[in-house]
């Protein structure tokens, strides 16, 4: 939003068949789907890489919301 990055999903960590995930959102602009919309693009690419897309939540809000 006027150049300044509000959401980004990236790999902290690669191993031979797959990469661990990150993502974070700046907190005035989460639950608005940017956090999904980062995942999404960043897994169909490693899918294309024949990568392992690995990630888990850091808290339990997040892995309850994720798993709806």
């Amino acid at each position: 939003k006027d150049g300044l990055i509000i959401s980004g999903a990236s790999s902290y960590s690669r191993y031979q068949n797959g990469i661990e995930i990150e993502i974070d959102t700046r907190k005035e602009y989460r639950r608005n789907g940017f956090a999904c919309i980062c995942a999404a693009k960043l897994i169909l690419e490693c899918l294309k890489r024949n990568l392992y897309p690995s990630w888990d939540a850091h808290n339990k809000e997040i892995e309850e919301h994720t798993s709806e």
